[in-house]
């Protein structure tokens, strides 16, 4: 009971912010192409009862997704990979993206071999896009979930617009949701790309994760 609490005070407190930061935004105010509100942006993500929980469809591929590992203390712990994407990303960045998460593989705990692009959730922020995603998905192995908002342009968003600053609601959103279902989360734009060093030693599942953290905290 008292992580569901402090999980709800959490999600509460950021989304408190982000409402107040829309409404004061100077780009709202602007002239770049948009039809993004970031005040309705933001209510977007409550309902008449409170802050909207996370979907079926998002419980259902994190379920999927997350990769089981052991902390340097010998604790068990879940972690799951997260992005977003938007139709000029799955159009530019997400095929190399994923193909390099792909690229870092490891013995799984049943000992098939397995790779991080399977333990990837990637929330469809526009309209339309969901085709894009699950064509990736069938070549990847990664998990397409619809999060789309009709006011988001399928168009490169063009920087200090409102669809531009509407991705950062959409993160915080994202990874909320994803600490709410008791994962550990690592949020990856599509334009990272995260190095690894083969070694004679096989890599695991816990030396992968732990390294991707590690290298993917000095991308940021």
């Amino acid at each position: 009971m008292c992580l569901l609490h402090d999980t709800f005070e959490m999600r509460l407190s950021c989304f408190m912010f982000l409402v107040v930061a829309a409404a004061l935004w100077p780009s709202a105010r602007g002239n770049a192409p948009t039809n993004v509100s970031l005040p309705d942006l933001a209510n977007s993500y409550w309902s008449d009862s409170g802050l909207k929980m996370p979907s079926k469809e998002l419980v259902d591929a994190v379920n999927r997704a997350k990769l089981p590992l052991l902390d340097a203390f010998g604790h068990r712990r879940e972690i799951v990979l997260m992005s977003i994407g938007s139709e000029f990303a799955f159009q530019r960045l997400f095929d190399v993206f994923l193909a390099n998460l792909q690229n870092i593989s490891f013995t799984g705990a049943n000992g098939i071999q397995d790779n991080l692009a399977r333990h990837i959730v990637v929330n469809v922020m526009t309209p339309g896009s969901a085709e894009k995603c699950a064509g990736l998905a069938a070549k990847y192995g990664c998990y397409c979930v619809s999060f789309a908002n009709d006011a988001f342009t399928l168009g490169n968003f063009h920087v200090f617009s409102n669809d531009f600053y509407g991705i950062g609601f959409t993160k915080t959103a994202t990874i909320l949701d994803g600490l709410t279902l008791g994962v550990d989360v690592l949020f990856l734009d599509a334009g990272m790309v995260v190095r690894t060093y083969r070694s004679a030693i096989q890599h695991t599942a816990t030396s992968v994760a732990l390294s991707l953290i590690s290298r993917a905290r000095r991308l940021v």
